[in-house]
């Protein structure tokens, strides 16, 4: 509800500014709408908003407001699974920023473009983007830029295997968000207890994710289908079915009402799938196998799409 009130206020503010031929007014209206549906999950309505506001900065000359939405639209991009859009996006954003000297908003991009490296495995460019990223933040003595970017870097080497720099990062990163004031709702803090799955210490983790999921706020659509996702496994570890089928066809709903893809979606159903095929769950192992199959194929993973491949043809 209060998420409609913010969508209809931000439409209202729009029509006024329209009615009055304010166009800086009607810019800052149409970006707000866009970020309230991308937080909605409403990724078309975003796109709309968000290309509207980016003509409007154009014609009013607003190189920083161009640039701003610029980057918004990578990210819905992002979010709806067109990746390659998204990075012509990102990298048109980051010539954008250079040109107004606006160093922490290139960081963002940087973080974004580690972000879709990532999604395709590839690790050492997700790495040398985040480094980027990082580096812009510590120049500007950006507190939670750095921690952001400490946490991405850390996902980079927990996916390659390095769980040991992975969890000390993430730890790090936990820490200074606590100091801003934010450590509850920490996306480190699922990061965290990714790694504890990967280490099949399942109760720790699903005591972490438990208390996240209450933080944080129903409106972060991706974010609960990850905290689900990665329930699954903890479920299939306990033997409980009933919880694994519930948090897997949440997440999957969460997910496929706004079109998102990401990698830990596809490993928390992919482990949840191993754990039911070393339990003789047949059924249930092939399902999860071909959740995390349709995950993979999305991100285009040749690697993890063979691996799910050949696991289904052992079932």
């Amino acid at each position: 509800r209060e998420h409609a009130e913010a969508v209809g206020y931000a439409e209202r503010a729009a029509e006024l500014a329209r009615h009055l031929r304010d166009g800086p007014t009607l810019f800052e209206a149409l970006r707000e709408r866009g970020l309230l549906e991308v937080l909605g999950g409403e990724f078309v309505a975003a796109d709309e908003a968000l290309n509207e506001a980016r003509q409007l900065a154009e014609r009013l000359g607003n190189r920083r407001g161009y640039a701003q939405v610029s980057m918004d639209l990578g990210w819905v991009a992002m979010q709806r699974g067109q990746l390659d859009l998204a990075e012509e996006r990102f990298l048109r954003c980051i010539a954008l920023f250079d040109a107004i000297d606006d160093g922490p908003a290139a960081a963002g991009v940087w973080m974004g473009l580690s972000d879709l490296a990532r999604k395709a495995g590839k690790w050492q460019q997700a790495l040398d983007r985040a480094d980027r990223g990082l580096a812009c933040w510590q120049a500007q003595g950006a507190r939670s830029g750095v921690a952001r970017a400490i946490n991405i870097r850390s996902d980079i080497l927990r996916l390659t295997g390095d769980l040991g720099q992975a969890e000390a990062g993430f730890r790090d990163a936990v820490a200074r968000f606590e100091q801003l004031g934010i450590g509850k709702t920490a996306i480190a803090r699922v990061n965290l207890a990714l790694v504890l799955i990967a280490r099949e210490q399942y109760g720790e983790a699903e005591e972490i994710l438990r208390d996240f999921q209450v933080a944080i706020h129903p409106s972060r659509i991706s974010i609960h289908a990850i905290v689900h996702a990665s329930l699954t496994p903890c479920a299939a570890a306990a033997k409980d079915w009933e919880a694994m089928d519930s948090h897997l066809q949440q997440a999957l709903s969460l997910a496929g009402s706004v079109g998102f893809v990401d990698t830990d979606l596809a490993d928390g159903f992919q482990r949840s799938a191993e754990l039911c095929r070393r339990a003789g769950q047949w059924t249930r192992a092939r399902f999860g196998y071909e959740q995390a199959l349709e995950q993979w194929v999305s991100m285009r993973r040749r690697d993890k799409i063979d691996e799910v491949r050949v696991a289904l043809t052992k079932l």
